[in-house]
């Protein structure tokens, strides 16, 4: 009763601390002061009195916090569920944070139109991308238009349908004969000439390229917020491997499976509520101890990512119980496998780095659910299993600054198949996705000239027959059948590496 008086006392000058401080216009001294003192309450407390959190919620309301406001009082309110100075503070927290959504929703949205007209017309003489082609396209020589928005969405329609050409916004030879091979293909007269007939078969495909503009935009833009949040400033290599698997994402999602299967009606969210530990957890048939349930799935979630070896199965186990204490122990926390006030303040420290990896991974699925909407793209269970590994290994790659445990099951986006040489070797694939993915790998081991455009320049020809060299291969400079047994028995090793190893 003496422990649980003091605690009141402790509220009752947290409380004057606060006064003060509105009196002194917002001293922040004495509102730390007040946080120290709530927090100290928690600690010791935390399972009994509804206070401390009530005044750390109206501490981070005021302060324009209302996600951190909402998860004190949720917390609270599990204490005292009928305290209506609680659920009116829940209420306005809950109106301030969904205007601050909405708010970052419109800047980020604002933003991604803005770098997108930027990035587009930084590649060209001007102007937007356009929803379609309307003009008649041609080189120069051929008094049609050569240049501009509509040649830069030729382009880039072309290299969807697997031609291999630059996005330079000038009709150029190679564009030419890009447009001639799509001609014979479908049974138009061959004149490299984009007309109304030509047009008709690279319209519908536009759609499909501005959708994926617009996703890779707000995906990219979701990496940017999460990194900055977690305090991180990105490698060269974690930037552009980062755009590399949220492009393989949205090439994935417009696959069809290898073998046949149903497609789902509405996909499934993995994802478990993110809700603070406030429960004391230990082994089952202890008074007031949660023995099991989703507190004890996140407890073994946090142990399992810091390398203390549990079973998630959320039963707290002898083996959760004997990590528990490890974790204990080299935090130089209080060792008794139970999780209390002291323990519990350390673990949700780690499961806020969980919830804000997890929000963004969410968030990233959001996005390429509405490109899958507008595109009326059909759900398939092989195909989103692989869409989870590389959206997982997109994390992990933030994380860690490298590409470590790629799963089986998209391993093979991570292997050189194509025989690659530059545009003048007739037969060689010169653009693309694996001429990218050679470049990273050379620059990782070390070529530092080599640059990452997908186009096999000068510098990756002399960086491939320098690796010839160190292999004793014919100096050809190109990847031939060798080579790529070569590379490919380094490129996840290579990967694997972090910058200060390489």
């Amino acid at each position: 009763m003496a422990d649980r008086q003091q605690g009141l006392q402790r509220c009752a000058q947290a409380r004057q601390f606060l006064k003060s401080a509105k009196a002194m216009k917002g001293s922040k001294a004495l509102v730390d002061k007040a946080i120290d003192t709530y927090q100290l309450v928690l600690q010791e407390h935390g399972q009994e009195l509804p206070e401390p959190y009530f005044g750390l919620a109206y501490i981070a309301y005021a302060a324009g916090k209302p996600d951190l406001s909402l998860s004190f009082l949720q917390a609270g309110l599990r204490l005292a569920p009928d305290d209506q100075k609680m659920r009116q503070l829940l209420a306005r927290s809950r109106r301030a944070a969904e205007k601050q959504a909405q708010h970052r929703a419109l800047q980020a949205k604002t933003k991604v139109q803005a770098q997108t007209e930027q990035s587009e017309q930084s590649q060209t003489v001007d102007g937007p991308p356009p929803n379609e082609i309307v003009s008649d396209l041609g080189s120069e020589s051929s008094g049609k238009l050569n240049r501009g928005p509509e040649v830069v969405m030729l382009q880039r329609v072309l290299q969807k349908m697997g031609h291999s050409v630059m996005v330079s916004g000038v009709f150029d030879r190679p564009t030419y004969a890009a447009v001639r091979s799509l001609q014979s293909l479908y049974k138009l007269p061959v004149t490299g000439l984009v007309d109304a007939a030509t047009r008709e078969q690279i319209n519908p495909v536009v759609k499909v390229v501005l959708a994926e503009l617009v996703a890779l935009e707000q995906m990219l833009e979701i990496v940017a917020n999460y990194t900055q949040k977690q305090g991180q400033e990105l490698s060269g290599f974690q930037k552009q491997m980062s755009t590399e698997l949220l492009e393989l994402l949205l090439s994935l999602v417009q696959d069809f499976p290898q073998e046949q299967e149903d497609a789902r009606e509405k996909p499934v969210n993995d994802f478990l509520p993110r809700e603070m530990l406030v429960s004391r957890l230990g082994n089952m048939g202890q008074m007031g101890i949660v023995s099991k349930g989703l507190e004890v799935q996140r407890l073994q979630q946090i142990l399992t990512r810091l390398d203390f070896p549990v079973k998630i199965n959320a039963q707290f186990d002898l083996q959760t119980f004997s990590e528990l204490s490890r974790f204990q122990l080299e935090h130089k926390l209080p060792v008794n496998g139970i999780v209390e006030a002291e323990t519990r303040q350390k673990l949700n420290e780690y499961l806020q780095v969980i919830f804000d990896e997890e929000a963004a991974e969410e968030s990233i699925l959001d996005v390429v659910r509405l490109f899958q909407a507008e595109l009326g793209l059909s759900y398939w269970a092989s195909i989103e299993a692989q869409r989870g590994d590389l959206t997982g290994l997109l994390m992990r790659l933030l994380k860690y600054g490298r590409l470590q445990d790629i799963p089986e099951s998209i391993g093979h986006y991570f292997r050189l198949s194509q025989e690659l040489g530059p545009s003048n070797r007739q037969g060689k694939v010169s653009q693309g996705r694996e001429v990218r993915l050679l470049q990273q790998v050379l620059k990782k081991m070390g070529y530092d000239k080599v640059e990452i455009n997908g186009t096999y320049d000068d510098p990756t020809y002399s960086a491939v027959r320098s690796f010839q060299i160190s292999k004793k291969l014919a100096m050809t400079g190109m990847v031939d059948d060798k080579v790529r047994a070569e590379l490919n028995a380094l490129i996840l090793s290579v990967l694997a590496q972090s910058d200060e190893q390489t």
